[in-house]
């Protein structure tokens, strides 16, 4: 998945591989859930979303068979302090409408020394269907038009006690049949707009046809067939500095 791919390798977990307590947030159906399980046999994988139709959906999957899965937001984790070696998530921490509550909660349920890795959204996703909305006097959601670039997300990963260990954005660009199915996929992950929401109003179907038109128009896949999107994808690792340590893994006080 994306968010392993961020994750380099870490002494202070190499020595535990084969029995790491790991929690994937926002887990939804299960997907990175299961990939952990496969690649880390023996470890203890945990899962939680907010969103009890995900989880029910997760808890049948084979592949998720025998990890705990909890109903919990990621603002307010359910889980007990230093309880996990690894948190990872994918896409999930976008949506978090207090981030750096969210970011401090990670770093609650972390056990010193441990790892945060996730892969997320940066403000440059859907710029396309942005651009082709905005035409047409309608919009994306605001949460969708809010996400956190690389350098504030290092900033609050700071800010929460999370030391850096990487990052980078990465432009990744999709092709669509359509802006409506482009719709159909941003709708599966939480940001598309409904058709009275930001400017839709009376008329909203015949707004989005139009935004379509345009889209087809300005942003026309090379080959001539469908859409181009670009999604922003942001790639983080960070640590659980030790008591005492700073964020660069000295102690506090040594140059």
């Amino acid at each position: 998945s994306a968010a392993a791919q961020a994750a380099p390798a870490s002494p202070v977990l190499t020595a535990s591989v084969g029995r790491l307590r790991v929690l994937d947030v926002g887990c939804g159906t299960g997907s990175l859930a299961a990939l952990l399980k496969e690649s880390l046999p023996g470890s203890s994988i945990a899962g939680c979303d907010i969103a009890l139709p995900m989880l029910e959906r997760a808890r049948a999957k084979p592949g998720c068979a025998g990890a705990g899965l909890a109903a919990s937001d990621l603002e307010a984790l359910a889980f007990r302090d230093s309880a996990f070696d690894v948190v990872a998530s994918n896409l999930a921490y976008q949506w978090a409408g207090d981030l750096g509550a969210a970011l401090e909660e990670a770093r609650r349920v972390l056990r010193p020394g441990g790892l945060f890795v996730i892969s997320t959204l940066g403000p440059r996703t859907f710029y396309e269907l942005n651009a082709a909305l905005e035409e047409c006097g309608h919009r994306l959601p605001a949460r969708s038009a809010s996400f956190s670039g690389l350098e504030a997300l290092k900033a609050r990963l700071a800010a929460s006690g999370l030391a850096a260990l990487h990052g980078e954005a990465r432009m990744v660009r999709r092709v669509y049949g359509s802006m409506c199915e482009l719709l159909g996929r941003v709708k599966r992950i939480g940001a598309a707009p409904g058709p009275g929401e930001a400017g839709g109003g009376p008329g909203g179907a015949a707004t989005l046809r139009r935004a379509a038109r345009v889209y087809a128009e300005r942003f026309p896949a090379r080959e001539g067939r469908g859409v181009v999107a670009t999604y922003e994808l942001i790639l983080i690792a960070a640590r659980k500095p030790f008591q005492g340590e700073g964020e660069d893994g000295r102690k506090k006080g040594r140059r």
